[in-house]
């Protein structure tokens, strides 16, 4: 790492990105520590919107679950199981080992957690829990809109002339 390090200091200064590179950092470092885990964070799945309403709450259950075997295993959630994979279980609500390989979920996923995921879909189909509210959406009036819109435009111009990501 320390060789990593050296090699990034030396592009940064070779790009003529100190200041960025000192700004970014101190954005980072003034970031509030993550709050945890949001029982409502589901609601913010890209794709979210296309579950039918039956869906949401087989959705809702997988999101608690997924958090508690990804914290039992040291994992990141989304690799224990990706959100795709989740928003496909809560369309599909599969009943039985031949729904579940249908999805092509992880053969170590099936092997280790069918059974509970089988189980977990029955129930939260059978009793569908009280879903958390959804958060509303921030206002944004049209003055705000356009500087957002201008803003991107011009970031995403300057990132491709000085050959930078994005960010």
């Amino acid at each position: 790492l320390p060789q990593v390090a050296e090699a990034l200091r030396a592009e940064v200064a070779a790009r003529d990105l100190d200041e960025e590179v000192a700004i970014a950092n101190r954005a980072v470092m003034a970031t509030p520590p993550h709050a945890g885990f949001d029982p409502a964070g589901f609601w913010r799945i890209k794709g979210v919107r296309e579950v039918p309403f039956k869906g949401l709450p087989v959705l809702h259950a997988l999101w608690l679950w997924r958090d508690e075997r990804a914290r039992e295993a040291n994992l990141p959630p989304g690799r224990m199981i990706n959100n795709e994979a989740l928003l496909a279980l809560a369309r599909t609500a599969p009943t039985n080992f031949p729904g579940l390989k249908r999805l092509g979920l992880r053969s170590w996923l099936l092997t280790s957690h069918g059974e509970a995921l089988i189980t977990l879909i029955k129930q939260a189909v059978a009793q569908p829990a009280d879903l958390p509210g959804r958060p509303r959406q921030r206002e944004v009036d049209d003055a705000e809109s356009g500087r957002e819109t201008r803003l991107k435009d011009w970031r995403r111009t300057e990132s491709e002339r000085r050959k930078v990501p994005l960010q």
